[in-house]
């Protein structure tokens, strides 16, 4: 009987402190990355402005659309396709993305942007021409302090995945960075690019002009 007493007594705190521990489990976290809400649906749409050297800026007639129209199984890991057009008016697959604790990385397993990584390099691409390399593309993260305006409105809390690059031979245009702005729970509102045939002179923007937000 007391062995009775001491199995019963022992079962009844174990049950006890399961109870405990369920109660006191926390929620399931949400998705940590929010500068790029991956979910299908969610579009973007975006005009081009080419800007001269001076700060002269001509809109364009281009109109970029970028929706996120389904997921994807790769390894045993989900993805997002995320397709439109980017500066041509031809219709693709642009990329194809997952979250991975807060990095944006694609289905080549290339880091596409970062929350909190603010010291490495997250990638690198060069540019080659023939056997040669004409220039090497450093993309690194860096906060953005100062709101920025686009047609969609005004948005803060802004991180930039910037891409600076480092040209060889006498090839050295004036425009050498290219920006990816990033705001919080909307995605890109603002990227800027260059043509290197065009680069003494003129660099682009693309800025974001509407979007939807799945909830």
């Amino acid at each position: 009987m007391k062995h009775l007493f001491v199995f019963v007594t022992v079962l009844f705190s174990l049950l006890l402190f399961s109870s405990c521990n369920k109660d006191e489990d926390p929620s399931p976290q949400k998705t940590k990355l929010s500068h790029l809400p991956l979910k299908t649906g969610n579009y973007w749409v975006y005009e081009h402005f080419k800007i001269d050297n001076f700060g002269n800026e001509e809109k364009l007639t281009t109109i970029d659309s970028v929706v996120i129209t389904r997921d994807t199984i790769i390894n045993d890991m989900k993805y997002y396709v995320v397709e439109g057009n980017y500066i041509d008016k031809r219709f693709r697959i642009l990329d194809i993305l997952r979250d991975s604790s807060g990095y944006l990385v694609n289905d080549k397993g290339q880091i596409k942007f970062s929350e909190d990584n603010f010291s490495d390099i997250l990638l690198v691409q060069n540019t080659t021409f023939g056997d040669s390399t004409y220039a090497t593309v450093y993309y690194k993260m860096e906060k953005q302090d100062d709101p920025i305006t686009v047609p969609a409105g005004t948005f803060n809390d802004i991180l930039n995945y910037k891409g600076t690059a480092k040209f060889y031979g006498n090839n050295d245009p004036f425009y050498k960075d290219k920006n990816t702005y990033y705001a919080k729970d909307v995605g890109i509102i603002l990227d800027t690019y260059y043509w290197i045939s065009k680069a003494k002179k003129y660099k682009y923007e693309r800025r974001l002009v509407r979007y939807h937000i799945s909830d």
